[in-house]
């Protein structure tokens, strides 16, 4: 019953959201969308190779479609649908899970790396608005991988060093090292995190101050007796 009064309104409504949004460029007669799925197969090191190497090609060009993959979300009620037609043979519906679609997205942003300085805004945004703390974690790594150039995120990031999952706070903490900017803001809230009780996070700040050199010089007693 469920798939009979719903099933072309849903397929409709799902043409229709995959027609919407950026574009999806080309390189070597394929779109991006399709390059993307090579980094599916974790085991395939050639594979994600040539993908990364795509990517970079298409450059920035590929950032808008990239952001719509990181912020994709599947809501109960289309999990819901999309099961109730896997169970059947009459009609299929292309569907790619979001988290499939995040973590492609995620893998071409690495592959671009500094190049992507240019999304730094909208890498903010997902940071601070994302309800999943999974992309938040993501978010702040693509961010440290922008080095310099994401230092708007630096109050943001100031804050979450102070959060209870340790995963964003480590995070949090990394990016802070990678983007090595204000360190006279910067380098004390390090300094605080040296005596985090997780010691995973101490280890971190401590690596991340030293991407300062001589502004963290401040941290050298404690560092030494540790």
């Amino acid at each position: 019953m469920f798939i009979g009064l719903f099933a072309f309104p849903m397929l409709m409504a799902t043409a229709y959201w995959t027609s919407l949004g950026p574009p999806d460029p080309s390189y070597d007669g394929k779109p991006l969308s399709i390059w993307l799925q090579g980094y599916d197969d974790d085991h395939n090191g050639l594979i994600r190779t040539e993908t990364d190497e795509t990517i970079r090609k298409i450059g920035t060009n590929g950032i808008p479609l990239l952001l719509k993959w990181l912020r994709a979300t599947d809501s109960p009620l289309s999990v819901q649908f999309f099961e109730q037609f896997e169970r059947q043979d009459w009609v299929k519906i292309p569907h790619t899970p979001a988290e499939v679609l995040n973590i492609r997205a995620i893998c071409a942003f690495n592959a671009l790396g500094s190049e992507a300085s240019n999304a730094v805004p909208e890498l903010i945004g997902i940071f601070s608005q994302n309800k999943s703390m999974w992309i938040q974690w993501q978010a702040a790594d693509l961010l440290a991988h922008c080095g310099p150039a994401a230092s708007d995120a630096i109050p943001l990031l100031l804050i979450r060093t102070g959060h209870t999952n340790r995963y964003l706070k480590g995070s949090a903490i990394w990016a802070l090292g990678e983007i090595h900017s204000h360190p006279e803001t910067v380098v004390p809230r390090l300094e605080e995190c040296l005596h985090d009780p997780d010691p995973d996070i101490p280890f971190g700040a401590a690596i991340a101050l030293g991407k300062f050199g001589p502004a963290a010089k401040s941290a050298a007693p404690f560092l030494l007796e540790r």
